[in-house]
């Protein structure tokens, strides 16, 4: 099947978790520190935050209020007040590794992927985990077992769906009335899980991938068919005419990335808005963090 792509915002550093609210498209750029807000078409790019660490995972509690997940070594949960000022809404200090995506559902709880290793400090491979943040900060484990939980959406009939990088698998498990999860199941199965705990010998398995940079270049087969690397291809949003999925696509050839574990500046604002086709009279498939979103 084709789908026609249309850009929606580009000349961006690292997008994550986007999400539809509020009749607006919201993402977070990691490396340039800022959660941006958009009109369907890219039109009207806000800045709703700044941050001297890393944000990530995007959420809204019921009452409308922006949650924001920090990656890196900052394993804070923030919330953004109406008028803008940031504080902690839970501390998720002795989770393993950077935290990734985040979805909320109907009642305000969070679900937070965390890696459960440091990726960046070459340690081995290990479970990550789902966390659970009740609407009142509270922390819990919701599932274990996972690799690399990344990616993540809530149905219409409230199952939670997760992508898990390195487990080469999406894997779902259904909401209870309470927020927490069970009847784990797998969904979509790639290929086989890695066997090995060592990042040098599974990343040659992955087919998006990038011999710019030499830590990897040196990991990589030259058989192997490559576009960027994990961690470098998220700098543009696309939106999908057919369906009007959204998904984060790499960049065109010629486009440097900075290197592994570098934060490069962020451009100027007047650089990052590019505006694209007239929006489609379909509705974003993103979930809408006023209630569960429906899965493509």
């Amino acid at each position: 099947m084709k789908f026609d792509t249309t850009a929606v915002l580009s000349g961006l550093h690292f997008l994550e978790s986007p999400r539809w609210h509020n009749g607006r498209v919201w993402v977070s750029d990691i490396y340039g520190r800022r959660v941006y807000s958009a009109a369907e078409d890219g039109r009207d790019l806000r800045v709703e935050a700044e941050f001297d660490g890393l944000p990530s995972g995007l959420g809204w509690l019921a009452d409308d209020t922006l949650l924001i997940a920090m990656t890196g070594h900052d394993h804070r949960l923030l919330r953004r007040s109406p008028t803008g000022e940031l504080s902690a809404h839970a501390d998720l200090g002795n989770a393993h590794g950077p935290l990734c995506d985040m979805v909320t559902d109907f009642g305000g709880s969070a679900y937070i992927g965390a890696f459960g290793f440091d990726a960046a400090a070459g340690a081995p491979i290990a479970e990550g985990v789902i966390y659970r943040v009740s609407p009142h900060g509270a922390v819990e484990v919701a599932a274990d077992g996972l690799l690399i939980p990344n990616g993540m959406a809530i149905t219409d009939n409230r199952r939670l769906i997760v992508n898990e990088s390195f487990g080469n698998r999406i894997t779902t498990f259904a909401i209870t009335p309470d927020g927490f999860l069970h009847d784990r199941a797998e969904l979509v199965r790639f290929g086989p899980p890695p066997t090995s705990r060592s990042i040098a010998e599974v990343i040659p398995a992955l087919t998006v991938a990038c011999r710019k940079d030499p830590r990897l270049a040196e990991r990589l087969p030259p058989s192997r068919p490559l576009l960027r690397a994990p961690g470098h291809c998220h700098r543009r949003l696309l939106r999908s005419g057919r369906h009007h999925h959204h998904r984060a696509q790499p960049d065109p050839p010629g486009l440097d990335d900075p290197p592994l574990g570098r934060t490069p500046e962020p451009p100027p604002l007047s650089t990052r808005c590019a505006s694209h086709a007239r929006a489609s009279s379909l509705r974003p498939a993103w979930g809408d963090t006023g209630g569960p979103s429906s899965a493509p």
